[in-house]
């Protein structure tokens, strides 16, 4: 997949106004507003920190086009719930 942007680097969310508190939130407007202009721009997908899993990380993918694009499993792993409550 190309165009990927990856937000996984320390600091990089923070200086998109995303702070600890807002991935806590149940409001989910300032992420979404981010992942929208991410697609908006033509990205094929948003590489970013889990707000659920400790060190976990997440891949949005934008389909751009869902004539040609096509997606395969190439690995799986189950991962055991986090010990947060």
């Amino acid at each position: 997949m190309s165009k990927v942007i990856d937000l996984t680097a320390a600091g990089l969310l923070a200086q998109l106004g995303i702070t600890d508190d807002i991935l806590a939130s149940i409001d989910h407007a300032p992420c979404r507003t981010i992942g929208a202009a991410v697609s908006w721009l033509g990205n094929a997908g948003l590489l970013v920190p889990s707000a659920r899993r400790r060190g976990g990380t997440n891949l949005i993918i934008y389909q751009q086009d869902l004539s040609t694009d096509a997606f395969e499993v190439i690995a799986e792993e189950e991962i055991a719930p986090d010990d947060r409550p």
